[in-house]
Parts: structure tokens; sequence; C-alpha cells
């Protein structure tokens, strides 16, 4: 089993909230942490129609089950239960860590949540694995071998890439024709399935709706709705340009980034490591995947940093501003074993900027080094990455 890094995280909400909601795609290990970090809790499946017609029935005895917390799995499917979590939670007040709750994400999923359950509820947004967690199962996985795969759970302990691709293609054949009609979100399957192909050849890229419109033919209002639906299904990340008053110009639109790096391998048909390394795709996919690392790692914090990309009109950027514990902090993610002077002399730049306090450069090479008082080189092989580029640098 995954010795996940938000256990800790959930049994402290639990100490402070009466409800906890874990939310994440498909298939990423919502029940496994919940089994996990609270082994002798009770568990309901909400899957099971008979279940949901037993709470629908009368859902104050069937929220009673003596002991706490009552884990609750796949809400969405029946969110009327919110407003009886709700009237069990006034009855007593003072009494923390009584629900878990857990759900693919969903717009009306979280606005019944927020909604019913404000004041009462705190949220835990869970990804796939990270590379310190698969190591946890396979202590002889290396970083790149887990680039490879990505970070869903089945697809991450399986060897064989044929029956990685396998079990790839159905999830999104599932999540397409099952998966958004239940998130109430109306869609075209043939057109989900080319969007979700344009989104992987432009992963990390600024997003231009009209684009995109015009390549598939629809309006950019469609586009924009089919990319809120990725983005509330947590299968795309939208990072938001940093803007300092600096005087520049700036480029105002979000970068797009599929969450997970097998998935991005399975859409652009990128069958094992050799293909990856030698595909013109090879630095963008490495990228998303390092971004997802320093992110998921985040997470586990009690308060987790902000995260903002910079780039500027004439062309300086930086892949990530991370604003946490340790201050202010410009990030540049590379694939390479050499480290150019160029990149190092950029990077002060964006730190004078947007007023970083120091910057760290993450690369696919072996070495780790300091280059000045302000900026260091990390190798993503180091054991300290990504919890390096987060902590306060030692003194």
């Amino acid at each position: 089993m995954w010795k996940r890094i938000l256990a800790e995280k959930l049994t402290w909400l639990l100490d402070r909230f009466p409800c906890v909601c874990i939310l994440g795609a498909r298939q990423v290990g919502k029940t496994t942490l919940a089994r996990m970090a609270l082994p002798d809790a009770p568990h309901v499946d909400l899957e099971s129609a008979s279940v949901r017609d037993r709470a629908e029935l009368s859902p104050e005895s069937f929220l009673d089950r003596g002991r706490s917390p009552l884990v609750l799995d796949e809400i969405q499917l029946l969110p009327s239960l919110m407003q009886a979590i709700k009237v069990a939670i006034d009855k007593a007040p003072d009494g923390n860590g009584r629900f878990v709750i857990l759900g693919s994400a969903s717009p009306f999923l979280l606005r019944q949540a927020a909604e019913t359950l404000a004041g009462r509820v705190g949220f835990l947004d869970l990804d796939g694995v990270v590379f310190r967690e698969c190591k946890t199962a396979d202590p002889g996985l290396d970083l790149e071998e887990s680039w490879v795969r990505g970070g869903y759970p089945r697809a991450a302990k399986e060897a064989d890439a044929e029956a990685r691709l396998v079990w790839l293609d159905a999830y999104v054949r599932t999540f397409i024709e099952r998966d958004l009609p239940r998130m109430g979100i109306g869609v075209r399957p043939s057109l989900m399935h080319r969007f979700m192909m344009m989104i992987a050849h432009g992963h990390g890229g600024v997003w231009n709706a009209s684009r995109f419109a015009a390549a598939a033919g629809v309006s950019y209002h469609t586009m924009n709705r089919y990319l809120m639906a990725l983005e509330a299904a947590f299968l795309v990340r939208i990072l938001w340009p940093f803007h300092a008053n600096v005087g520049k110009r700036f480029v105002k639109s979000p970068k797009v980034y599929l969450r997970d790096s097998g998935l991005y391998h399975y859409l652009m048909n990128l069958k094992s490591r050799e293909e990856i390394e030698s595909s013109p795709y090879c630095g963008q996919s490495w990228e998303g995947f390092c971004l997802e690392q320093i992110i998921r790692q985040g997470q586990a914090e009690r308060l987790p940093p902000k995260y903002w990309f910079y780039r500027t009109q004439a062309g300086l950027e930086a892949d990530l501003i991370v604003e946490g514990r340790a201050g202010r902090t410009a990030v540049e993610i590379k694939f390479g074993s050499r480290m150019e002077k160029r990149t190092i002399k950029n990077l002060h730049q964006v730190m004078v900027d947007t007023g970083c306090a120091r910057g760290t450069v993450v690369y696919s090479g072996l070495d780790s080094y300091q280059v000045d008082d302000g900026v260091r080189v990390l190798s993503a092989m180091d054991r300290g990455f990504p919890e390096d580029v987060l902590a306060p640098w030692a003194k």
C-alpha cells in the first residue's frame, strides 16, 4: 500500500473541522488514503444503489453509526446527504472529526459542500502519487521510470508499458462517457477526446481559446467550457501568471498542464523512456512532471504555498513562482545534464522583477550545487527534491 504524504494533514484537519472533504480525480487513491489514515473508521460506499436508497429513506439514522469519523465514499452520487450531515453536525457543534466525505470533483459538489457545510468542512485536494510515495511501495523504482508511468496508482505500479496504456485508454473512455455526464457536464465524446489530445500537444503552453476553437471548428466558449470541465475533474492544472508592478508587458493568459505525466504520454502515444527522451516533447513533459512533484508536495503543508508562472512579452520567464513558508522563490525546470549560464542569468533577472529572495533551477543532471547566495541548482534525482524547493535554505 502507498504511504501517502497527505495522511498526516487529513488527521490534522479532522482535529479542527467536523467534516473533511477529500476531492480528486477518479482512481487517485481517495479511498485508500481514508482507509490508511483511519483504519478503524466505518466506511460506506454510495456507489451501491441499495445503500443510496437506505440513505435517502432515513438519512439521520443512516449517518448514526456510533463511531467517528464516518467515511462516505462517492458523495457526489447523493449530494442531498449534505443537508443531513449539516443537521448532524449542528446537533453537536463542538464535535470535530465526525465525517469524511470523498468525491470526484465536480462544480455541483463543490458548490453544495461550500454552501451547505460552510464553516464546518475542511477541504483536502488529492492528486496521484508522487515519486516519494511510489518508493514506499517499490523501493527499486527510479525517478525517470516514475515520470514515464505517471501518478495514477494502477499505472504507477504497472511495469508493463502495454498493460499500462490499455488501462489509461479505458480510464479516458470511462471519464468521457460516464464520469462527465455524472458530473452534470454535457460534452460530445468525440470532441472531448480530440480536445484532450489538443491539450496534450499544447501541454505547458499559454491558453488561447480562440486558437483551439478554430482547430476544433467550435466556438471559443465551448473550448473554455471543456477546459473548465477538465480542471473540475482534476485532469488539468491551470497556472496563472504572476504580475509585478515593474512597468513591463506581461503574458496575461494562464498556462495549462495535464496533471499526470502518464496520461500525457498516453495521449501523445509515447510508450517508453527512450521514445519520450528522443521526442521533441520531452522538455515539456519533464517540466510538467517536476512542477507536479513540487505542487503536490506543497499540498501536504497545513497552509499550502501559492503558485504562479512568470513571463514577459519580451520572453523572460520562470516556470514557477512559489510563495510559502520560505518566502518567494523563482523556479526554472530544465531537462538536460548541463546547466547553461544564460539560464542562471535569466533567473537572476526574474528574481529582481518578482521580488524573489532566491531562485532554484531543477534539472535532470546528477549534481546539486550552490551558484551564489541567491541561486542554486537542484538535481531532481537528489534525495531532497522536491522538499528543498519549498523549505527555507540552511544557513
